[in-house]
């Protein structure tokens, strides 16, 4: 997958110098006030004297009301110089610590090892509400699900070959009025309707995926076809170089759709991926859809709700995989089948690594219960257990 590279919106380095112009136009300021409030107390000694004629002020009042005289300026203490040398070495560090944060960049590397299972524990939410003229109906689906990646090959140019299997699920969904339907790979010996093709596929490979170092899918070889939630491949793609806090760069992306004239729309896209911070060793990244064809059809709309996301990401520099990523929906059109017709969708996805030294223990038991709940802008929660 091709990535462009965009360079930061944010200038790291800009703002630098406000402290010190503040401080300049708040002592400018202050040197207004004093000279408007000495001026005052001038005015009011000349009427002074033209009234009484006799108020005498030994020469004081020559020195005040001649322009060229400036004020006595209050005496400055060895202490005084001491401090305000210590502020000015305090801020020239403070301004080059920051200067070297600007300029400090770090390079994301995937670094998977040989035989080695990395573990990620799926959880994925969603609710549906559609309403055409006077019906409404809702659907909701919650599962959390257990997915591993084992390490087969890792080739001299440091290229990745790994199996990707779904070892467990565990799902409840909910079609309007109907029954909940539940369903728990581990103890369910018949699936439910719906659930065959899942129960189908439990421990087996799915995918096998080689990529490189940047996360550039170089072979995929896939058994089953599967959603892909606007998400792209299984890894995230990351910059070539070294790059700083803020540097931006993103995937396209291309989507199709028909329009109410049943024609078949393709839309430039693109998933926009931002280094927001690093801490302790981990790369914090912000990414979201931005369609780039303008969007003039409400049934275009409704088509590509899964593709429009935003979220963020955890990369763990030191070990090279990402440790959690969290993906997120929240998308309404109106008229995509008609002037009262609606639709809202609501979803959450996340993956959260689970460590070696858990996946033992925790094979042994089912996956823990599906407590999440999501909520819409501007309702009340819409998934309950």
């Amino acid at each position: 997958m091709k990535c462009n590279w965009m360079t930061p919106i944010e200038n790291q380095t800009a703002g630098y110098g406000l402290v010190d112009s503040v401080r300049g136009l708040v002592g400018l300021a202050g040197l207004r006030v004093w000279l408007a409030v000495y001026g005052l107390a001038v005015y009011g000694l000349a009427v002074s004297l033209s009234v009484t004629g006799s108020l005498f002020w030994h020469g004081e009042l020559s020195a005040q009301t001649n322009p060229s005289t400036p004020p006595a300026a209050p005496a400055t203490t060895p202490q005084d110089t001491k401090n305000t040398g210590s502020q000015q070495l305090q801020q020239s560090i403070a301004n080059a610590a920051q200067q070297a944060v600007a300029k400090q960049t770090y390079e994301l590397r995937y670094g998977l090892t040989k035989d080695q299972t990395y573990t990620w524990d799926v959880e994925h939410t969603f609710t549906t509400k559609t309403r055409m003229s006077s019906t409404y109906d809702e659907s909701s689906a919650r599962s959390t699900s257990r997915h591993s990646w084992l390490v087969v090959s890792v080739d001299s140019l440091d290229q990745m070959t790994f199996d990707h299997k779904v070892e467990r699920v565990k799902s409840w969904s909910k079609q309007g009025e109907a029954q909940p339907i539940e369903y728990d790979s581990q103890s369910s010996t018949t699936p439910p309707p719906g659930y065959e093709t899942i129960h189908s596929r439990m421990g087996q490979t799915i995918k096998t995926v080689t990529m490189d170092r940047q996360g550039k899918i170089i072979n995929k070889q896939q058994a089953f076809n599967q959603t892909k939630f606007g998400m792209g491949e299984i890894a995230i793609p990351l910059p070539s170089g070294p790059i700083p806090i803020g540097f931006k760069w993103n995937v396209p992306l291309e989507l199709t759709a028909k329009d109410e004239h049943d024609s078949l729309r393709k839309l430039t896209a693109r998933v926009v991926y931002e280094l927001k911070k690093v801490d302790s060793g981990k790369a914090y990244l912000a990414f979201r859809t931005e369609v780039l064809t303008p969007l003039d059809s409400e049934k275009v709309r409704s088509q590509i709700m899964q593709d429009l996301i935003r979220g963020y990401a955890i990369f763990d520099m030191n070990q090279g995989f990402f440790t959690y990523r969290e993906v997120n929906w929240d998308e309404k059109v109106q008229g995509y089948e008609g002037p009262e017709s609606f639709l809202h969708y609501v979803a959450k996805l996340t993956e959260n690594y689970v460590p070696p030294e858990q996946t033992t223990l925790a094979n042994r038991d089912s996956l823990k219960p599906m407590t999440s709940v999501i909520k819409t802008k501007d309702s009340q929660p819409v998934m309950r257990k």
